[in-house]
C-alpha cells in the first residue's frame, strides 16, 4: 500500500481505469470528461501502450523520448486509486504534470499531495529548471494544494469547443496581405522564432522560449508520421506570413478519419495582426468538419492571446467550456 513508480507500458491501464472517473464533477459539470471525450482519451491510451516499442526503439537514439510519461501510482486496498504522470518538455528542463486524478472515495486523504510532491521531487533529480501545471478555474482545493506546494499563478488559458451542427460565423477572408503556407515538421525554427517574438516576458519567466523546447530531431521527423498513420490521423500545421514575409501566426489541427473522438485545433497570433484569427479559425473549422462533421472540435487559446473583437472564437461559432489557470514553480539549483 502507499506509492510505487508509474511503469510503461503495463500502467496505462492504470490510467484507464481511473481518469475517466476521478476527471468527474457532479458539481461542476462543465469540468467533467463527456463521453466523447472518454473514447478519445482511452484510444489515446490504448494507441500509446500499442506504439511504446516504438517509443523504446527511439529513446534509445534521442533520450528524452525516455520522459514522455512517468510518475507515481498510489495503492490501496490492493489496487491502484491514484495517479499522476510528469513529462518532459522534449530535449529542456521544463516539465508539465498532468494527470493528478484519485478515484472519489480516495479523496481527502492527502493522497493527491504525496502524488504530486513525489512528482517533483523526481524532476528535480533529473536535473528541472521549471515546472508547470494547470487547475480549473474554481478547483479551489487543487489550486490552493499547488500553492501550498510552492506553485505561482502566472497565467492561464480558455478551453473552447464547437459543437456539432453549430454554425460558423462571420466567415471573413483573410486580406491578400497574407498568405497561408505548410509547415512542414523539419521547419519547427520557424514556428520557435515567432513564438519567441510574441511570448510576453511574465509566461516567458515560467515558460522560456528555446530551442531545445521547441528542436524536433531528425529521430522524431520519422516517427511522427508513423505514429500519425497508425492512429489513423489527418493533421496539418500552416503558417501565415504578412506582405514582407514576416512570419505572424500558425496553426495546426489533429482529427481522427473516422470521424470519431475530439478535434483538436491550435492557433498562436501576433496580437498585432489578430484580426487574421477569425478567417483562419474558420478555414480550419470547415476543413476539420469534412473530416469529421459529427464530432466537437476543442482549441485551447493562451489569456495573453485573447481580444474580445479580434481575436475571440466566439465570434467563428465556439463556446468557452471553462477556464484554466497555468501554475509553475522556478527550481533553483
Amino acid at each position: 500500500m502507499g506509492l510505487r513508480k508509474f511503469h510503461m507500458p503495463q500502467d496505462i491501464q492504470v490510467l484507464i481505469d481511473i481518469v475517466p472517473l476521478a476527471f468527474q464533477y457532479p458539481n461542476n459539470p462543465e469540468w467533467s470528461i463527456d463521453e466523447a471525450e472518454k473514447e478519445d482519451l482511452i484510444e489515446n491510451f490504448t494507441s500509446m501502450q500499442k506504439l511504446w516499442w516504438l517509443f523504446r526503439v527511439a529513446g534509445t537514439i534521442w533520450s528524452p523520448l525516455k520522459d514522455v510519461l512517468i510518475g507515481y501510482v498510489w495503492e490501496e486496498d490492493g489496487r491502484p486509486v491514484g495517479v499522476c504522470n510528469v513529462a518532459r518538455e522534449r530535449a529542456s528542463q521544463q516539465w508539465i504534470i498532468g494527470n493528478v486524478a484519485v478515484l472519489p472515495d480516495y479523496r481527502r486523504r492527502g493522497i493527491a499531495r504525496k502524488l504530486v510532491q513525489a512528482c517533483i521531487e523526481l524532476v528535480i533529480e533529473r536535473g528541472a529548471e521549471q515546472i508547470v501545471l494547470d487547475v480549473v478555474d474554481g478547483n479551489v482545493p487543487a489550486y490552493e494544494l499547488y500553492k501550498s506546494l510552492g506553485f505561482t499563478h502566472y497565467s492561464g488559458d480558455y478551453v473552447y469547443e464547437h459543437r456539432e451542427n453549430t454554425e460558423t460565423r462571420q466567415l471573413l477572408s483573410l486580406p491578400d496581405r497574407y498568405a497561408i503556407e505548410e509547415l512542414q515538421v523539419k521547419n519547427w525554427r520557424i514556428r520557435y522564432q515567432l513564438i519567441k517574438r510574441i511570448t510576453p516576458d511574465h509566461v516567458a519567466e515560467f515558460e522560456p522560449v528555446t530551442e531545445k523546447k521547441h528542436a524536433v530531431p531528425y529521430i522524431m521527423r520519422i516517427i511522427q508520421p508513423i505514429i500519425v498513420r497508425i492512429l489513423n490521423m489527418h493533421v496539418r500545421r500552416i503558417i501565415v506570413k504578412d506582405e514582407n514575409g514576416t512570419v505572424v501566426g500558425f496553426a495546426s489541427s489533429r482529427s481522427r478519419k473516422n470521424g470519431k473522438g475530439t478535434a483538436s485545433l491550435t492557433l498562436t497570433v501576433d496580437k498585432i495582426h489578430a484580426p487574421i484569427s477569425q478567417p483562419i479559425l474558420g478555414q480550419l473549422v470547415r476543413e476539420i468538419r469534412r473530416v469529421n462533421p459529427g464530432g466537437t472540435i476543442e482549441l485551447i487559446m493562451p489569456d495573453w492571446q485573447y481580444s474580445e473583437h479580434e481575436n475571440n472564437p466566439a465570434l467563428v461559432g465556439f463556446q468557452k467550456r471553462l477556464t484554466n489557470h497555468r501554475m509553475g514553480m522556478q527550481i533553483h539549483g
